[in-house]
Formats: C-alpha cells, sequence, structure tokens
C-alpha cells in the first residue's frame, strides 16, 4: 500500500514536470516567432512586447497637439507621441487645424528607432476654389469615363489615345495652340489601380519619385486621393491621383498651381 502511494505521488511528480517543460517551450516558441519578451519576476512571468520585429517611431511637432497619420491611417496619437511601425518606406502626416500638413517620408528599420522634428507653418490646406472663380468657365465632359472638369476661358484642349489604349485630354493655353514642342499644360488620364490602394499604386509606378516628391492627402470628387509634387522630370510637375473602382484617375500639371487647384476642385464624377 505504502509502495502504491509512492509510486502514485512519483507519477504525479513526473507529469508536473513534463507540463512545466512543455509549457515553457511554447511559450518559448511563441515568444520567439511573435517577438515577446519573457521575463521572470519574482514567482511571475511577466510579458513586455517589444519592437525588436519592428521600429520605433518617435515624432515632435512645435507646436505639439497635431493628429499623426502614417500611410493615410490615423494612429490615435498626437504628438509628442510615439510609437512602433513595420520596417519599410512610410508617409508620415501630421494634421493640426490652424496649419498647413506636415508630410515627410521616412524609412523605419527593424529595431532602430526614428526621430522626427516637425515645426509646423500656420495657414491651411487647399480649399475649394470659390464658384464665382470658376463659374464662367468651360465644361469637358467624358462620358465614356465617366468624369467631367471645368477649364479656363482662354484654354482649349487637346485627346489623345495612350499607348494602353486609354484617353487623355491635355487643356492648355489658346497661345500654345500651335505649338509643335513642349508647353504647359493640365492632363487627365486613367490607369489601372493593378489591384492596389492608391498610395501604394504610386509607389509601384513612380518609384524614383518617393524619395523627393511631396505628398499631400487630399480630397478630390469626395474621394481620398494623393497631390504629389515632383521634381523629376524634364519640367517640375504637380499631380492629383484618384481612385475609383479599378482604375486612377491621374490629374498632371506643369502650370502654376493656382490653376491647378481650381480645376482640380471642379472635377466630378458624372455616374
Amino acid at each position: 500500500m505504502f509502495s502504491e502511494i509512492i509510486s502514485k505521488k512519483y507519477r504525479w511528480f513526473i507529469w508536473t514536470i513534463i507540463i512545466i517543460v512543455v509549457v515553457g517551450v511554447s511559450l518559448t516558441t511563441y515568444a520567439y516567432i511573435t517577438g515577446v519578451n519573457i521575463e521572470a519576476e519574482t514567482s511571475e512571468i511577466v510579458f513586455s512586447f517589444h519592437a525588436s520585429r519592428k521600429g520605433k517611431i518617435e515624432v515632435v511637432s512645435n507646436p505639439k497637439g497635431a493628429k499623426i497619420y502614417l500611410d493615410n491611417k490615423d494612429t490615435g496619437k498626437e504628438t509628442n507621441a510615439e510609437f512602433t511601425a513595420k520596417p519599410g518606406d512610410h508617409i508620415l502626416k501630421l494634421t493640426k487645424d490652424g496649419y498647413k500638413d506636415y508630410i515627410e517620408n521616412i524609412e523605419v528599420e527593424k529595431g532602430e528607432t526614428i526621430e522626427v522634428n516637425a515645426i509646423l507653418e500656420e495657414g491651411e490646406g487647399i480649399t475649394e476654389a470659390p464658384v464665382d472663380e470658376t463659374a464662367d468657365w468651360e465644361t469637358y465632359r467624358d462620358e465614356e469615363y465617366g468624369y467631367e472638369i471645368k477649364y479656363p476661358e482662354d484654354y482649349t484642349f487637346k485627346e489623345a489615345e495612350t499607348e494602353m489604349g486609354g484617353m487623355r485630354v491635355s487643356f492648355f493655353s489658346k497661345e500654345f495652340i500651335d505649338s509643335q514642342g513642349e508647353y504647359p499644360d493640365i492632363r487627365v488620364s486613367l490607369d489601372s489601380n493593378l489591384g492596389l490602394d492608391v498610395e501604394s499604386w504610386w509607389r509601384k509606378t513612380h518609384k524614383d519619385s518617393v524619395d523627393v516628391a511631396t505628398v499631400t492627402y487630399i480630397k478630390v470628387a469626395d474621394i481620398d486621393s494623393l497631390k504629389v509634387k515632383d521634381p523629376l522630370g524634364l519640367i517640375p510637375h504637380t499631380d492629383a491621383f484618384i481612385p475609383r473602382n479599378s482604375k486612377i484617375y491621374s490629374i498632371s500639371s506643369t502650370v502654376n498651381d493656382g490653376i491647378f487647384d481650381q480645376m482640380l476642385f471642379t472635377f466630378r464624377f458624372t455616374e
């Protein structure tokens, strides 16, 4: 009888040891895969998530209290703040009432901390052109692709088929109507979105511009869009990329930003 009791206790002891070992191996494996530190403090096991597989972004702004967006997504934080992000290229945006949006392209590296110090400029973002400034403008309407846009009375337009079989329309001052060379214009064209959101599409199709362009998030026709000032090319240009269904509507300009912004905010979808 006594030997049986000892044997049972021994079996329970062995099973206890096995359970502890299995749990320990499981927790260690989980920690390795997910990047969780497991630290023993007295008799407790403490889990502390760390950034070994991510990077950290520290954002400071003057003035503080600006909302922080990463890749056009609200982080839920305001400056001054810090948070983690996946390694790679990102677009950081700060917004605050009464100040211009602050945009910066950043690169996050695994296990590293990147510091962003932003000085916000007083002012507002682009506002819609007053109705009386565009009321007498001409209207271009594309029935096939379902959009319309206004252009100044002293402008005209020219349509051309793109290499991909789509239609591109160029708006330019009538003084260049007989020009055979390059002239400042505003062009509207369409591209496939390649199954990507607008920002990913821009990064994929404009790789040379990612590190040098200035990117702003705007709304066009009540759709979240990108406005990009690109210094590359023969002539620096400003582009707006508007996603809709499976296409990207591109509005590109080599004319002054005033006319471009006014035309941009008359852009409408007709269907």
